[in-house]
């Protein structure tokens, strides 16, 4: 029990220590607080993707027994299924794959794409200059095709 004291004495200790250091250098902490746009109570808070840009921000909502991503406060139509949100490297873009009944497809900037019996292989992935999405699709073919 003493060594325990002794310990939390030496961790006040340095906590002191460490608020008069920065007391003494005139540091001065800003916190910088921005809306990522109307929370929908129902969101599913786990998939909620920030631009790398930090200036736009799109999660998933639950409407019913349907889902549906809202980008910037603004929903998109809903689905059956979504899988992960991407932000383009220059942030002005998103991706995202989606079920409707037994059917994928890749839906960027808010449009839908062709239909797919599966889209493998994981989350979508943009080129460098933001220009171009690739993803895995498997047709009922032996091995996966690649779009961009």
């Amino acid at each position: 029990m003493q060594k325990l004291l002794s310990i939390f004495r030496v961790a006040l200790l340095a906590i002191g220590l460490c608020y008069t250091a920065l007391a003494m250098a005139a540091v001065t902490l800003k916190v910088k607080e921005s809306s990522l746009g109307n929370y929908n109570p129902p969101a599913l808070a786990d998939y909620l993707t920030v631009s790398p840009d930090r200036q736009h921000a799109a999660y998933m909502a639950i409407k019913g027994d349907k889902i549906f991503v809202v980008v910037d406060g603004k929903p998109d139509p809903t689905y059956d299924g979504i899988g992960a949100l991407v932000f383009s490297p220059d942030s002005q873009r998103l991706a995202y794959t989606v079920r409707q009944g037994k059917k994928w497809l890749m839906v960027v900037d808010g449009k839908p794409g062709p239909t797919y019996d599966n889209i493998v292989g994981g989350n979508p992935v943009f080129s460098p200059n933001s220009q171009h999405v690739a993803y895995m699709v498997n047709p009922q073919k032996p091995s996966p095709n690649i779009y961009l």
